[in-house]
């Protein structure tokens, strides 16, 4: 059975869809996950701009599942990442990827750190507003707002690992 998932209103490739047949609980339909969650969304401090999308978090939890996404920017596809248990002496969650490696996202004063054993080291996410600009858009319905996205994230991700 071929499921496409929707993620950030864009359509996902068969490659990411095995991927997140790899790495998704095993749970109902994801489409119904992210219907019936929020969302608390963080982008890559400091960098990104039109021609070079920054990096991206979004962890979703609701009654029918969690998902947690990245996307590294530039274009590249969705991946999901999969709670894999608690850092030894940090506040936050270690998370596995497709491939099978661990990264490493630690809550932090009012950010998120992210260590995927890259050459460029540990990154921050902050929190990213989702809904209108200047009073054009629509509203992020599902969207966590800034002071409780951290929260949010604790709640439902690193204290579901304890």
């Amino acid at each position: 059975m071929l499921r496409i998932a929707i993620l950030a209103g864009a359509a996902i490739g068969l490659g990411t869809v095995q991927a997140v047949a790899m790495a998704a609980e095993p749970q109902a339909d994801l489409a119904e996950v992210y219907q019936s969650s929020r969302v608390a969304n963080f982008v890559e401090g400091g960098r990104g701009d039109a021609a070079h999308p920054a990096a991206r978090l979004r962890f979703w939890s609701g009654p029918k599942g969690q998902v947690i996404e990245y996307d590294a920017g530039d274009h590249a596809e969705t991946i999901m990442l999969r709670p894999a248990g608690l850092p030894g002496g940090r506040d936050g969650l270690q998370v596995t990827t497709p491939d099978g490696s661990t990264w490493v996202v630690t809550l932090s004063a009012g950010a998120l750190l992210l260590d995927d054993k890259s050459p460029a080291g540990v990154r921050t996410f902050v929190w990213e507003y989702q809904g209108p600009v200047n009073g054009r858009g629509t509203a992020c319905g599902p969207c966590v707002p800034e002071d409780k996205a951290l929260q949010f994230v604790r709640d439902a991700f690193v204290n579901a690992q304890r």
